[in-house]
């Protein structure tokens, strides 16, 4: 008898025990090697399914679910669009024992794994991670990732004297990983509207990954009336605009920006736009007098 629970509710237990498994996590970030956007696409939105659930409030053995996907990030075998959105979930779970392999990834040459740890590092508490963002400072050779570092620092000694404010979006994050939530959209819809750029921008990925409202239409309108913080959110993720004349229009008119971050993440994302207009901008930019626009357009053309 004693066997037959046993076997009864070791199932049960190992539900609750491993809410993430490796494997599961291995098959889906697979997806991602040699795909088209579309089935790109749909890998992202499985793969972000699969966090959602094991991260969900509630969820047992935090601490096991973030080794899984540190183990995945650690991977050569781990696609680097893969890698970003498991970083995007460490962002919101992550806590000291991530904090090596975040500082790893910000020793290493991917601009945008970099700056994904660097926003991962930037929500862990304790002295760990304020250690790690100040010796990135040090370590950096980059102005431009040194002012982020430098961001990151300010914000979490604005968390730091405002708990609400953090708070504020671990709340929505609990209220809108149920996609089924019929009340979802407006949630999203209303962050975008906050004061609270961190909440903001956590919003607006959500809403250009789902395109959500005001994402859906219009889009270049939109994105122009942004502030350029904002901005340069969607120029990161340009490849989640559905027309690639409009991606192209957004990137363009970034690069007349007088920001140069600006015109740094609009070189980024003409990189990713296959437009031969796209292709001409960049040729420019390699004429161009700022050293850091020559070296963004090199590697932007080499991708």
């Amino acid at each position: 008898m004693q066997t037959i629970l046993r076997f009864l509710i070791a199932p049960i237990l190992a539900g609750r025990l491993l809410a993430l498994d490796g494997a599961v996590l291995d098959a889906v970030t697979a997806k991602f090697a040699n795909s088209p956007p579309d089935q790109q696409h749909a890998a992202r939105v499985e793969l972000n399914r699969l966090i959602d659930d094991a991260t969900a409030p509630g969820k047992s053995d935090a601490a096991g679910v973030n080794r899984t996907l540190i183990g995945a990030l650690e991977s050569a075998t781990t696609q680097i669009e893969a890698k970003k959105y498991i970083l995007r979930a460490l962002a919101r779970t992550a806590d000291a024992e991530c904090v090596p392999s975040m500082q790893c990834l910000m020793a290493g040459s991917d601009a945008m794994l970099r700056e994904e740890a660097r926003q991962v590092l930037s929500m862990i508490p304790g002295d760990d991670a304020d250690r790690a963002l100040r010796d990135a400072i040090d370590q950096t050779t980059d102005a431009a990732f040194r002012r982020d570092l430098e961001a990151a620092i300010a914000f979490r000694n604005r968390a730091t004297a405002n708990p609400a404010a953090t708070s504020a979006i671990a709340e929505f994050l609990a209220k809108t990983v149920d996609r089924n939530n019929a009340g979802r959209a407006d949630l999203v819809k209303q962050a975008l509207a906050s004061d609270d750029e961190r909440l903001r921008h956590t919003a607006l990925r959500i809403a250009l990954d789902e395109r959500l409202a005001p994402m859906d239409r219009d889009v270049t309108a939109t994105v122009a009336a942004m502030p350029t913080a904002d901005r340069i959110i969607v120029l990161q993720e340009i490849d989640r605009i559905a027309s690639p004349a409009d991606a192209e229009a957004i990137a363009l008119a970034a690069l007349q920006s007088a920001e140069i971050k600006e015109r740094l993440a609009a070189i980024r994302a003409l990189g990713k736009i296959p437009t031969t207009s796209a292709f001409h901008a960049l040729l420019g930019c390699l004429a161009a007098r700022e050293p850091a626009i020559q070296q963004a357009a090199g590697h932007a053309l080499s991708m």
